[in-house]
């Protein structure tokens, strides 16, 4: 059965990361690439020149043109997200449950958030980006928790006494499990933490941003709200 799940979770895994390259970039490897021998007269590297430009610029105009179609099929949701430079699944996409013990022993899975929204955030205790974090996702629950919005904080590989007694330093007052193993993490691609998914009052998968950010600052208030709403 866990094998089955992380099966899952690795192509949920997969899924997630193509769909959210909203605005494909090309790399040097895809475009073009014109060498010119030592035998090769100026004229003839003027015109391997001038050919590799063209097709740059008819890469980049079509570039161009799929990301205002894109744009153009954003929900209102997904504008707010997308300006708040989160990564956005490009069709429905389900969380996949998993069960976890919180600080006091107890299991507490991802489905019992149910009907809420989940901000869901892989963290460790030893990183320094998620630390520098904490105190704005605190007041982000303090402000909205009442609203329907749940934080799960998921400590990849630490031990209980060590993440009790972070938590208690922080006056961290949401959820927070421990994925000892860390199969979790490696399910939702936590490579690099913090990592933050949010997740819909139906289990849908909305975001995911990578990286420290200010919780508390107007814009993700704003849209924090406007998730809420939905």
């Amino acid at each position: 059965m866990k094998k089955l799940i992380f099966l899952i979770g690795i192509s949920l895994l997969t899924l997630f990361l193509v769909s959210c390259n909203r605005e494909n970039k090309i790399s040097a490897t895809e475009a073009p690439q014109v060498e010119a021998s030592p035998s090769v007269s100026k004229n003839s590297e003027k015109t391997a020149t001038d050919n590799q430009t063209n097709e740059h610029q008819k890469l980049e105009k079509k570039q161009n043109e799929n990301a205002v179609k894109i744009n153009e099929t954003l929900t209102p949701l997904q504008k707010l997200f997308a300006e708040a430079h989160f990564q956005i699944p490009n069709k429905e996409l389900k969380s996949i449950n998993f069960k976890l013990k919180n600080l006091n022993g107890k299991t507490v899975s991802l489905e019992s958030f149910r009907g809420k929204v989940v901000f869901l955030n892989f963290w460790a205790t030893w990183c320094p980006p998620c630390r520098a974090e904490i105190p704005s996702m605190i007041e982000l629950y303090n402000k909205l928790k009442t609203k329907g919005l749940e934080i799960v904080g998921v400590d990849l590989q630490e031990d209980r006494e060590t993440v009790e007694k972070f938590v208690k330093q922080y006056g961290m007052n949401y959820t927070v499990l421990l994925d000892t193993t860390g199969q979790v993490g490696q399910i939702y691609g936590a490579r690099s933490i913090p990592t933050t998914y949010i997740v819909d009052r139906n289990g849908n998968i909305l975001a995911r941003t990578i990286g420290t950010r200010e919780w508390n600052s107007t814009e993700i208030i704003k849209l924090f709200e406007e998730i809420l709403k939905q």
